[in-house]
């Protein structure tokens, strides 16, 4: 295992900073717009500053040549983006953004035994399945008991299923992505 660093920490936090906010600002932003220009202007937003620094950096889009897996690619950002985007920001409709954020951390629920079965090298193991307990723990205590609220929307129950459905999204691209080709 390679020797973690205090800038990789710092990334980590401002990863959980960044994301983890999110759920927040969209419920903030839903009084406003609805679900689907929401999901358009984050998708957006994220291409242009992506594009940007590609941009700058002068880094090629893949580091391999040779034929490239576009079905796989097309499927994965789907998955990592448009259809979770969507979800969330329809859910968050429904629910309170506490529930959204917390129904997140079952995305590494659902890519453990994904992996397990998918990905050689992945097996699950106690290692590994006693990190995600303490993990998830860790969620639930941060955001606390306030996370499954009843928000007393009619739809609440499909709010909450469609921000469980982005998990599973955000959870199988991240198989699909980890088969894929060096990007």
């Amino acid at each position: 295992m390679s020797d973690v660093k205090t800038g990789d920490w710092l990334m980590v936090a401002m990863l959980g900073f960044v994301w983890g906010g999110t759920f927040l600002v969209m419920e903030i932003a839903l009084r406003g717009i609805t679900p689907y220009w929401l999901a358009a202007a984050r998708i957006g937003f994220a291409a242009a500053v992506t594009g940007l620094i590609w941009a700058f950096r002068g880094f090629p889009l893949f580091l391999e040549t040779g034929p490239r897996p576009w079905g796989s690619i097309i499927l994965a950002s789907a998955l990592t983006s448009a259809i979770p985007f969507i979800l969330l920001s329809w859910g968050l409709q429904y629910v309170t953004s506490g529930f959204a954020g917390v129904s997140m951390s079952a995305v590494s629920l659902l890519v453990l035994p994904l992996a397990h079965f998918l990905v050689r090298g992945e097996q699950m193991n106690a290692r590994k399945t006693l990190g995600f307990l303490l993990g998830f723990a860790g969620v639930v205590v941060l955001i606390g008991a306030q996370a499954f609220d009843s928000s007393g929307a009619s739809l609440e129950t499909m709010g909450r299923l469609a921000c469980l459905t982005a998990a599973s999204c955000y959870a199988v691209s991240s198989i699909i992505i980890r088969r894929l080709p060096p990007i």
